[in-house]
Order: structure tokens, then C-alpha cells, then sequence
């Protein structure tokens, strides 16, 4: 939710942005039946931006609606899909693509009944209307990204040991990238981008001023977690970036053609000791990613470790990987 207020404000404030010479403002220049006006405006904030929201899908008019009583989730959930449906056809669809699909509304974890579950999200999005996320600011955004990659933390923190399946700690994310020094405008990978903490470093540790340059690429096997990837780079500014969801090590995404990619940087703090991994598979590998033989099927490690070094650009490319002792 708090990327449906990002996205929703955001669109709001380049499209005002655009109508400003017209003396009109978003909501009203889209209630005044100017065909021709509204498909430009729409066409504009997808160049620019990637997707479009119309004004009745805003959070600001969810937001409306609850201050008016009434039950939310049918146009919440219509909301959220039309965010995705906007960049069909354009070349943001894969960032887009599925982005919010892990959001359940009907779950009986939100409560037992409609009623429930409706007055729950309704005080959750009523608490976040009341921040204030700064966006006329780029300082802002960044500390907005900085507070979601917070929580992702503070989650993490309580998740034991599945948290490395999508949070990588801090301190550790900071060496790796110290290591691998990226600089400005090289291609940047990882393999098993979780939340996307590795790739925001780089991009930070490339030039942070200017959080879209560089050319950021990245694949996750959990759709949840490559969900959040995506949310995490956007919510830090970034915009020149592609994570695919799939597994790497039995179906790679990011691709030359029918060979591996080659990057600048391949960084990754793979998952420890993975079981079943696909070994059989890996022994005849269609990519020649097996250059130093196939590992046990009870132990993925070094089978991450021969993806990414044949990942690795000639010449130029490094590598920082975090493997267990």
C-alpha cells in the first residue's frame, strides 16, 4: 500500500506538471470530456513515467471513499490492477507485470469477516494518508526508500531463518559493494536479488545523485520477493533496472540472445546449501554454466558460483559472492 500511494501521487504530480500551461488540474482536466487531452496526457505519463493511474484509481480517491463509509476493497483491488493493465504493451510491462498479484484482499488473516477486513485496510491506508511522502523533493524519495528497506529489515529481523531468502544484513551488502566498486554506467547483476538491497547499493555506490544510471538487472525465483524487489528500486528512484522472476539455476530470465548475459558486476548473497536444487538438469546445461562439473543436489553453492562467473563480462567484469565458510 505504500507503493499504491507512491505510484498514485507521483502520477498525480507529473500530470499536473504537464497541465500547468493549460491551467488545469489532473482530476479536473479528466472530467472534462476532452478526449484528445486525456489520451495525450495518458500517453505522456507513460513515456515518462511507465504507467498511468486515472484519478478515480488514486489513493487519494480510495482515501475519499473511506472518509464517505463505504466499502473500499472491490475498488482497491480494481485499483491495483488497472496500475498493471496501463503498461501493457510498453516496455515497463515486465517491471509492472504482477507486481501487486501477491496482495490478497480476501485473506482471512486481514479478518473473519468483509466488514473486518475492510475496516482494517481502510486504517491502514488512513494512517499512511496522513504521511506526508515529499515526492516534489528527490532528498525525499530516497528516505521514503530508505524507511520501506527499513521495514523489509525489521521483518526480516523477526522471520529467522527464512529471512536470507530475501534480506541480505546491511553491513554485509555494504563490503560486498566496497568490494565490487561499480562505477557509473556499468551493467550491474544479481542472480538472487531477493528484496533488491544489493542492487540499490550499487546504484547508490555508482553515483547517488542520480539513481538512474547504470543499467541494473536482476532475477528472483520467489514472486513475492521479486514483487518487492521491483517496489524497493522504485521507491529509491530508480528506473533503468529489469528483475525477472524465475530460477536462475534451472531457467535463467536475463539473456544475450540464446546465450547468458554478460555484466560489468555480478554480485549475489545466493541462498546457503540449497536442496534439490536441479542438479540433474545442471549436468547437461544448455548454457555451459557447468565449467568446473555439477555439484551435489543437497548443496547448490558452487553451482550459484559457476552462474555467475559465466555471467561475468570479458576483460572488465568483477565478482563479490557470500558463501558460507
Amino acid at each position: 500500500f505504500i507503493f499504491y500511494k507512491y505510484l498514485s501521487e507521483k502520477i498525480e504530480l507529473r500530470a499536473n506538471e504537464i497541465l500547468q500551461y493549460d491551467n488545469i488540474d489532473f482530476k479536473t482536466a479528466w472530467e472534462s470530456g476532452d478526449e484528445e487531452l486525456k489520451e495525450e496526457l495518458k500517453a505522456q505519463c507513460i513515456q515518462d513515467l511507465g504507467y498511468f493511474v486515472e484519478p478515480e484509481y488514486l489513493f487519494s480517491t480510495i482515501i475519499s471513499m473511506i472518509q464517505g463509509k463505504e466499502n473500499i476493497l472491490p475498488a482497491l483491488e480494481r485499483s491495483l490492477k488497472k496500475i498493471e493493465d496501463s503498461t501493457i504493451g510498453q516496455e515497463s510491462e515486465d517491471d509492472f507485470g504482477g507486481l501487486f498479484s501477491d496482495i490478497d484482499l480476501a485473506s482471512p488473516k486481514l479478518g473473519k469477516t468483509a466488514e473486518d477486513k475492510n475496516r482494517l485496510i481502510s486504517d491502514v491506508l488512513v494512517a499512511l494518508d496522513g504521511i506526508d511522502f515529499g515526492l516534489e523533493d528527490a532528498q525525499d524519495i530516497d528516505i521514503l526508500g530508505d524507511a520501506y528497506e527499513y521495514m523489509i529489515g525489521q521483518f526480516a529481523a523477526g522471520a529467522g531463518k527464512k529471512a536470507g531468502e530475501f534480506y541480505t544484513p546491511r553491513p554485509v551488502v555494504n563490503l560486498l559493494i566496497r568490494i565490487l566498486d561499480p562505477k557509473p554506467g556499468e551493467t550491474v547483476y544479481d542472480p538472487a536479488c531477493g528484496s533488491g538491497g544489493m542492487l540499490i547499493e550499487a546504484v547508490h555506490h555508482m553515483h547517488h545523485d542520480n539513481l538512474c544510471c547504470g543499467s541494473i538487472f536482476g532475477q528472483e525465483k520467489n514472486v513475492v520477493n521479486a514483487a518487492i524487489a521491483k517496489m524497493n528500486l522504485f521507491l529509491h528512484g530508480a528506473s533503468d533496472f529489469n528483475v525477472m522472476q524465475g530460477d536462475t539455476l534451472r531457467s535463467p530470465k536475463i539473456l544475450q540472445g540464446s546465450e547468458i548475459a554478460k555484466f560489468d558486476c555480478v554480485i549475489a548473497n545466493p541462498p546457503f546449501s540449497l536442496e534439490k536444487w536441479g542438479a540433474t538438469e545442471w549436468s547437461s546445461d544448455k548454457f555451459g554454466r557447468n565449467i568446473w562439473g555439477t555439484p551435489s543436489d543437497s548443496c547448490g553453492d558452487y553451482a550459484w558460483i559457476q552462474h555467475m562467473v559465466k555471467s561475468m563480462a570479458p576483460e572488465t567484469s568483477r565478482m563479490a559472492v557470500g558463501q558460507p565458510a
